[in-house]
């Protein structure tokens, strides 16, 4: 009897291990399908921001011609407000008096005087391989243009001009064109 009384023990034992076992499975898979649930539900949402953010990002792309517009426009708001500007000083502080009488003879060596500076900026820009050098002898230029001439619109392209090159990374033969060009310009309206 004795060994039947072992043998219900063992078996009592083995049937607790199994319950016991068995509560731990149930446990885990209880943990593994709420955590599935979790990570769907988070998948879910994700995937709906995931939406909200592609409608967005469309919607920012569709308005960066819009953007570029307004900026071209602004720049040509600004030229004409600066043209207006010169016009007023112009017309506030005329260079002429009104009695007729020729121009002052300095003005024209003055003049003469600006132009050589630019035609020595050329000379300065073509030798120039950083984008500091083209800026130092940029502002170099205005500020003696403006001590021979005093104040006039060219100055303010000028300082539009250096604040552009500050953006740009390296002088290549486009820039250096473009900036003969600006200058040429400078010196016929002088």
């Amino acid at each position: 009897m004795m060994s039947n009384d072992k043998t219900a023990d063992q078996l009592s034992k083995i049937e607790e291990k199994i319950n016991s076992f068995s509560e731990v499975l149930q446990n885990f898979g209880l943990n593994l399908i709420q955590n599935i649930g979790k990570i769907n539900r988070s998948i879910h949402i994700l995937t709906d921001k995931l939406g909200v953010l592609l409608e967005s990002t469309t919607y920012v792309k569709s308005l960066v011609p819009q953007l570029n517009l307004v900026i071209e426009k602004q720049d040509s708001l600004e030229n004409e407000m600066d043209h207006l500007k010169s016009i007023i000083t112009n017309l506030a502080f005329p260079q002429r008096s009104s009695q007729g009488t020729e121009r002052d003879e300095t003005a024209d060596i003055k003049e003469e005087n600006a132009k050589e500076m630019l035609k020595e900026l050329k000379e300065l820009i073509e030798k120039s391989n950083t984008i500091e050098d083209l800026v130092i002898h940029l502002q170099e230029s205005k500020e003696s243009i403006y001590e021979e001439i005093g104040g006039h619109r060219i100055l303010y392209e000028i300082q539009k001009t250096i604040n552009d090159l500050k953006s740009e990374s390296e002088v290549n033969n486009s820039l250096r064109s473009s900036l003969f060009e600006k200058i040429e310009f400078w010196s016929n309206r002088l």
